[in-house]
């Protein structure tokens, strides 16, 4: 009997999978752009779209897919920049060489003409493997419509993107509330504004000085070349980054849950004074290499996290200790010239001159050089000139080091005027954050901070008193199992609660070494942050969740994990890079990624055998080249900018 069948069922049923396909597409996209909105925070009255959120949501730092358009041109161009380092390689070779390279070293273009048989034949080879390269058929990883929303928001003068002070999240706010912002700040005694900069009177002024230094000969010849040797000179440019951690919870959720804005609303703003290409900031760069010696031999120093562990850790405070962090309130704006240059004066004049590799200037000319640098910290914001009258700019290269010295002056001032001085067990600064670990009461601690909060007159100190646990760094310091057992304080990762996990996503137009060195960078970080094992794997959970969410895949994310766990203890992560032994200066090929090359570094080495073979070539290549990438123009680049258009 022949089979029957219903052909109306039969188009109903596929009606039915197409449409229930498309509304799984729609509750998908959906739940995307729920997704994409924790992590931009609009401060318009205007709406975003969805293809707004699901494009700022990816961070500023996620880089959309390059065109593959003359990408074999601009290999081949950089691998005639790598030929040329391997020429000078082999004839400079030094095998009693330190490897140290001079700090201030410009590049010098120099290609030697005459060269050994065997490195000019790798490098023959190897141009015409990499000229017959194969240039791949890539997908973009933005959609068309993320595209065409990318050309609407860079189109956009009404708006400014900036990253959110504190985290990673996008901020858009409206252009006359971000210049209002910026005035506001600017109309204050820590700034002028000034209609003439005078910049080319200002790098005479450095010219001479310098070639006076170089006459009396506390400036070497290649110093002396980078410092003077600076093309075309503008003045800094100020941009703020939005603190809206500084809202209150109300209005951050409020706007939050609307996606836009009704009422003007500005948050403070960070100020940063980009100095690239400013007159003072090679100048600058010189200064700080003679203050960063200074800083590292100051008995509050800290490092980093690693070095602040590992300080702790070796003491043994009492069951009844009290942890203390302390934070100064806008310390790059509050010191004045005169007693930020006093302070190095007395640093630099007492700092033994043996351990710099280059020649060290009188105290003289080192302040003279550091005047300049505070006193001419000219900039512009919305086309108008302004120079900083008060502190120092924070996007100066010199500004952490001088604050620093000056800072560990004032505490020292301070805790020689408190009290309970002998029963403060460990007192470490980083940078503008304090750490105290004191036997005493609270009542003594306030005493301690009422001094400071008098010291000063531009300083303020906030602070906070726990029994228990308190949050410094990117840690958690607290009275654990360990601590009641061995007398040892415990630590775990900090997480913020602002923190939105905001991670490069994973279809990023970066290399998959980047990738990988992130997951194993964080498992490494968490290691060496969180003291008890169990508390590590939660975290580690935690994280892995979060890398799911931004598209990482579970045995990539798996793999790395083990890899750091298998082959690192928590005390080989605690070693700073200064234990690790230096291997020397490795060849390196750098290129532009893009995902339309593949096999890069397998056709780099092809010929390598080449030179290993070579008697006079082994030993100056006996480690293979390491191939470095640089990144195409993030989404960062392509909707900021420091100045305002």
């Amino acid at each position: 009997m022949a089979r029957r069948f219903n052909r109306n069922a039969k188009s109903k049923s596929k009606k039915n999978r197409a449409m229930n396909f498309k509304a799984r597409k729609i509750r998908e996209h959906k739940n995307k752009v729920l997704i994409a909105r924790d992590h931009v925070f609009n401060l318009t009255p205007d709406k975003l779209s969805d293809d707004e959120y699901l494009l700022l949501a990816k961070g500023l730092k996620f880089v959309p897919s390059p065109v593959s358009q003359k990408v074999k041109q601009q290999v081949m161009k950089d691998f005639n920049e790598f030929a040329r380092k391997l020429k000078c390689r082999f004839m400079f070779h030094d095998p009693d060489s330190d490897n140290d390279i001079h700090p201030f070293r410009m590049k010098s273009g120099f290609e030697p003409q005459i060269m050994n048989n065997s490195v000019q034949t790798y490098i023959d080879k190897t141009r015409l493997e990499l000229s017959s390269m194969e240039v791949r058929k890539s997908s973009d990883n933005l959609s068309t419509s993320e595209r065409r929303a990318l050309k609407r928001l860079k189109d956009r003068k009404d708006i400014i993107i900036k990253k959110a002070d504190k985290n990673n999240m996008c901020v858009v706010t409206r252009k006359t509330d971000y210049i209002l912002e910026g005035e506001r700040q600017l109309n204050s005694k820590y700034y002028c504004k000034i209609t003439n900069p005078k910049l080319n009177h200002l790098k005479d002024t450095i010219t001479e000085k310098l070639c006076e230094m170089n006459t009396k000969g506390v400036l070497d010849n290649i110093t002396y070349d980078f410092l003077r040797k600076v093309k075309n000179t503008r003045v800094g440019r100020l941009y703020l980054l939005p603190k809206i951690h500084k809202l209150n919870i109300e209005t951050f959720n409020e706007i939050k849950n609307n996606g836009s804005c009704n009422s003007p609303i500005i948050p403070p703003g960070r100020p940063i004074i980009s100095q690239i290409g400013s007159p003072t900031e090679r100048i600058s760069q010189y200064v700080d290499y003679f203050l960063t010696p200074i800083v590292q031999t100051l008995s509050t120093y800290i490092r980093d996290s690693s070095d602040f562990i590992l300080k702790v850790e070796q003491l043994r405070p009492q069951q009844n200790c009290l942890l203390v962090s302390y934070d100064v309130t806008s310390l790059y704006t509050n010191m004045q010239f005169e007693e930020l240059i006093t302070a190095v004066q007395v640093a630099y004049t007492n700092f033994s001159k043996a351990k710099y590799t280059i020649p060290a200037p009188p105290t003289a000319d080192l302040c003279f050089l550091l005047r300049l640098v505070l006193e001419n910290n000219i900039f512009e914001f919305n086309s108008v000139m302004y120079k900083q009258t008060i502190g120092c700019a924070m996007g100066s290269k010199c500004s952490p080091s001088l604050c620093d010295i000056r800072l560990h002056q004032i505490t020292d001032e301070i805790i020689d005027k408190f009290t309970g001085k002998n029963d403060l067990i460990y007192h470490g600064r980083y940078r503008d954050d304090g750490f105290i670990i004191f036997h005493g009461s609270e009542a003594v601690i306030h005493e301690l901070f009422e001094i400071a909060n008098s010291h000063h007159p531009l300083l303020k100190f906030t602070y906070e008193i726990s029994t228990q646990e308190i949050n410094f760094l990117d840690t958690t310091v607290f009275k654990g199992k360990r601590f009641k057992t061995n007398q040892i304080l415990d630590f775990k990762t900090y997480i913020k609660p602002t923190n939105t996990f905001q991670y490069l996503e994973r279809n990023s137009a970066h290399n998959s070494s980047v990738f990988k060195g992130f997951i194993k960078g964080e498992t490494i970080r968490h290691m060496r942050n969180t003291s008890n094992e169990i508390t590590l794997l939660e975290i580690l959970r935690e994280f892995e969740f979060n890398l799911l969410k931004r598209g990482y895949d579970k045995i990539e994310i798996k793999s790395n994990m083990q890899n750091v766990l298998a082959n690192y203890s928590r005390e080989k992560t605690l070693k700073s890079k200064s234990d690790i032994k230096k291997k020397g200066i490795p060849l390196v090929f750098v290129t532009k990624y893009n995902p339309c090359i593949r096999h890069l570094k397998r056709k780099l080495i092809k010929y390598w055998h080449i030179l290993t073979k070579d008697e006079d070539c082994k030993k100056v290549f006996s480690e293979l080249p390491i191939v470095s990438y640089k990144r195409n123009k993030n989404l960062g680049d392509i909707l900021t900018s420091s100045t305002i258009k």
